[in-house]
């Protein structure tokens, strides 16, 4: 059966897409078959990152039933599967959310995996998208001013009975600047499941419309994604620079 996780942040800049890029890339180096799904429908972001500003089939199609949802899957020369977004059109003048939960789960079977991204803002949009999904991961960054970002919206999926997965701490310089982990935990009251070192690689990959997990496969970064989609299939990644 499918896995459906929501990667959702309680703010824009704290590399939530750039971690369900990276996600799926590592559950793949894993042999598992993972899909980035982009429900970040004002917004899409993850075939901008990847290189394709414009595909054809789209995500809204999908939700204006014009197409299945299989017909939306590409697949990006490193592997990585996505079902991307439109750019450049009102995003929901012609597609009914509620469709979202039952055309979604037509990836049952398709996919061991499917990665979602959310809106940046917490709204009807975003209440609807959590709720389709069978966990949702919170992606921040070691700041107060994002802790207490996040903290906002893992009370509202709390309080809307969201089955939360844990938290992802990203961009982690591990200096007396960053909240340490376990202060991060007592302020969000959930798990931190992986922590992503700050890594300039991350931005070297996104110019040139890669993956790290790809473009940079030793970076620390890399090792990050790789050992947090370890955790979420049960399985120990031991990296060959340990």
């Amino acid at each position: 059966m499918t896995k459906f996780i929501a990667i959702a942040s309680g703010k824009g800049g704290v590399g939530k897409t750039t971690t369900v890029i990276n996600l799926a890339s590592a559950l793949a180096f894993f042999g598992r078959h993972s899909i980035a799904l982009d429900a970040n429908f004002a917004f899409p972001n993850i075939n901008i990152f990847l290189g394709s500003m414009v595909l054809e089939n789209t995500i809204l199609d999908v939700l204006e039933e014009k197409i299945p949802i299989k017909n939306s899957i590409y697949q990006h020369p490193s592997g990585l599967k996505i079902i991307p977004g439109r750019i450049n059109q009102h995003p929901l003048k012609n597609i009914n959310i509620n469709l979202f939960q039952a055309k979604m789960r037509e990836l049952d079977g398709v996919s061991e995996i499917v990665l979602v991204d959310t809106p940046n803002h917490i709204n009807n949009e975003f209440l609807k998208i959590i709720k389709a999904v069978d966990y949702v991961v919170f992606v921040t960054t070691p700041e107060l001013a994002s802790i207490a970002n996040t903290l906002k919206a893992v009370k509202y999926a709390k309080e809307h009975f969201c089955n939360i997965l844990g938290v992802v701490v990203n961009k982690a310089k591990s200096d007396e600047y960053d909240m340490s982990i376990k202060n991060i935990e007592s302020i969000l009251e959930s798990k931190v499941i992986g922590v992503i070192p700050k890594d300039e690689n991350i931005g070297v990959s996104i110019k040139i419309k890669q993956p790290v997990i790809y473009s940079h496969p030793s970076s620390s970064s890399s090792i990050g994604f790789k050992t947090l989609a370890a955790k979420l299939i049960g399985e120990k990644y031991v990296s060959n620079l340990e």
